[in-house]
């Protein structure tokens, strides 16, 4: 299905193709291909875009909008999903973190034992 409203809205935005693939998380050409009709958004996406331009989506599949897009200022407009999207992704990474920390800990404690050991001259090498 084609959205001819894609392109006038991100236009009237002033907004680059690269960016609005960047608040999808999809490719800039994933993009480009949806504005000219030879990829249909998902319905995640069209939610996005919906809330990047201020509208519905109902007034981006008829191809008809009532209310003018934001226009782009210092402070950006992203819908929740990718805050919580990238909220999850941030816990996994400090998890990681946290538990590569511990890995190095312990083998740090591993090696000074060994170090500790070697120098011990009660144990008798």
């Amino acid at each position: 299905m084609y959205y001819p409203n894609l392109y006038s809205l991100r236009m009237q935005a002033q907004y680059s193709q690269e960016y609005v693939s960047q608040v999808l998380q999809i490719d800039q050409s994933e993009y480009s291909r949806m504005e000219s009709g030879k990829r249909e958004p998902k319905a995640n996406e069209l939610n996005a875009l919906a809330t990047l331009y201020g509208t519905d989506t109902e007034h981006l599949m008829n191809g008809v909008t009532e209310q003018q897009p934001q226009r782009k200022s210092g402070a950006v407009s992203v819908p929740i999903e990718i805050f919580e999207r990238a909220e999850a992704q941030r816990e996994i990474l400090i998890q990681a973190l946290i538990e590569k920390n511990n890995h190095t800990e312990g083998l740090i404690r591993q090696l000074v034992n060994l170090v500790n050991h070697k120098n011990d001259p009660s144990l008798g090498k």
